[in-house]
């Protein structure tokens, strides 16, 4: 717990100086959504460990945009399309943006305007090894427990926890390295808070 606590504490100094100046701006959203032609969007973000609604509008013509989107530092956001069916999550920075996606395709995504997003896709781009690992050992543990194969389970599980286990520490090598970066505040929190009970 001490080491999660002593790898935050550079990343809040660094955001709690880096924006006592800022004020709250208004920045632009646009977006463009192949494949879907209009529907009801909403604007989420997190408060106080919940998601919640910030705006909503109507789209036409495959095209929105939220004009007054208050962004003070980097934060995620999502916009919910088609009553949940399409999600999109992305981090904005405080700039205008342009994001676009295809409703038939949903890792097509592409966001303008946002170097913490790009932070963000190359972190979860290498992380995906480790989660790939683990899906495949899934299906082999499923396959065993169906063919009632106690030693292959348990030696699957091993071979699990262990890929786990590589996963946090190249998650925890990450912050470490990265520790004045929004996105390593984020997934600390995200993937180590059960390390800092």
């Amino acid at each position: 717990m001490k080491k999660i606590l002593i790898l935050l504490i550079p990343v809040l100094l660094f955001l709690s100086c880096n924006n006592s100046d800022n004020k709250d701006k208004d920045y632009l959203l646009k977006a463009y959504i192949t494949g879907y032609f209009n529907g009801n969007v909403g604007l989420y973000k997190v408060r106080k460990g919940k998601l919640i609604i910030i705006d909503s509008l109507h789209m036409k013509k495959s095209k929105f945009k939220f004009k007054h989107v208050k962004i003070k530092t980097p934060e995620m956001f999502w916009f919910v399309i088609d009553k949940g069916n399409f999600v999109i999550q992305f981090f904005a920075d405080p700039h205008d943006m342009q994001i676009n996606a295809d409703y038939n395709n949903k890792s097509k995504l592409e966001v303008q305007g946002s170097k913490t997003n790009e932070e963000y896709v190359s972190f979860l781009e290498n992380n995906s090894v480790y989660e790939n690992k683990q899906l495949k050992i899934n299906e082999q543990k499923d396959l065993a427990f169906a063919n009632k194969d106690t030693a292959l389970f348990k030696s699957l599980d091993s071979a699990l926890n262990s890929v786990t286990e590589n996963q946090i520490n190249f998650i925890k090598k990450y912050a470490y390295e990265n520790n004045k970066s929004f996105v390593s505040l984020y997934i600390t929190l995200s993937n180590l808070s059960d390390y800092l009970k």
